[in-house]
């Protein structure tokens, strides 16, 4: 019976403990996507554009492939940006990157593969004439195709597994 007890209390236990790490990690990961917001509020809230796809620019790293779409804009509130951050610090997550320079845009798309959970997003990104890009501060990234279809996301400008230089590719 005492055997039978101690194993009771080691499996309520246990349970206990993951259940704590369960709730600790939610907490920490919920902390570094309220800073991530944060921060491309901070940095990028107030930028405004929209304009024709150019190219889409697959970028093979790391195993992945992720993009750069060049954009020829044909309105901005902002003449000229730049911005790469390829920092991951803990909950400071730093990673965006933009460049905005004579009328051409380089946005980021983040990690675009065969992962099912992706497939929307990618296939707009694949399919995307025009994009908006925060108008009247909607806080949105929309990709739109040939026949006016429209996809959203949430603002985001991730930097994943680019390098600098990358963003030098629309100049080309």
């Amino acid at each position: 019976m005492n055997d039978k007890k101690n194993a009771i209390i080691g499996i309520v236990c246990f349970v206990a403990i993951w259940l704590l790490c369960v709730i600790a990690g939610y907490k920490s990961s919920h902390n570094r996507n309220d800073y991530y917001i944060n921060y491309i509020e901070e940095v990028y809230g107030n930028i405004q554009f929209k304009g024709e796809v150019v190219q889409l620019h697959k970028i093979k790293r790391g195993g992945r492939t992720y993009g750069l779409i060049c954009i020829k804009l044909n309105y901005t509130n902002i003449d000229s940006f730049y911005r790469f951050d390829n920092k991951w610090m803990g909950a400071e997550n730093k990673m965006s990157c933009l460049k905005i320079k004579n009328k051409i845009a380089v946005l980021p798309t983040s990690f675009l593969g065969n992962d099912k959970r992706y497939d929307k997003r990618v296939n707009a990104i694949f399919n995307a004439k025009y994009i908006e890009v925060n108008i009247n501060n909607s806080r949105q990234i929309v990709y739109i195709d040939s026949i006016g279809n429209r996809f959203s996301t949430n603002l985001n400008f991730p930097s994943n597994n680019l390098i600098e230089e990358d963003l030098q590719i629309c100049s080309q």
